[in-house]
Parts: C-alpha cells; structure tokens; sequence
C-alpha cells in the first residue's frame, strides 16, 4: 500500500486504524470542512443510488 493509494480490500483489516487515517487523509475526528468542499467539488457527492431494475 503506498501513500494516498487505496487499501487493499482484503489487507484492511490487518493495517492499524492510524494508518488506514492518515493514507485516507483525514482524522478519528473527520475531515475539515475546507477538506470536505474541497473533495466534494473534485469527487461530486457521496451518492449511492440503488440501481432501478425494470419488472419481469
């Protein structure tokens, strides 16, 4: 895992949670909310819209 990389899925729970914080970017007490505005206007909202299926 490098620095500002994603952790791997199946390595996140053997990295200690302070690590996983600072490679994440952020603290046990969240983002600011400069760095909040900041990653909302370069990765748009935090959106996980379900996926609408059309009947059988």
């Amino acid at each position: 895992m490098g620095v500002n990389s994603e952790p791997d899925p199946d390595d996140i729970w053997k990295v200690p949670a302070s690590r996983l914080l600072e490679q994440l970017g952020t603290t046990q007490s969240g983002l600011t909310s400069a760095e909040a505005k900041k990653r909302l206007f370069a990765h748009g909202p935090n959106d996980a819209a379900t996926v609408k299926r059309a009947p059988l």
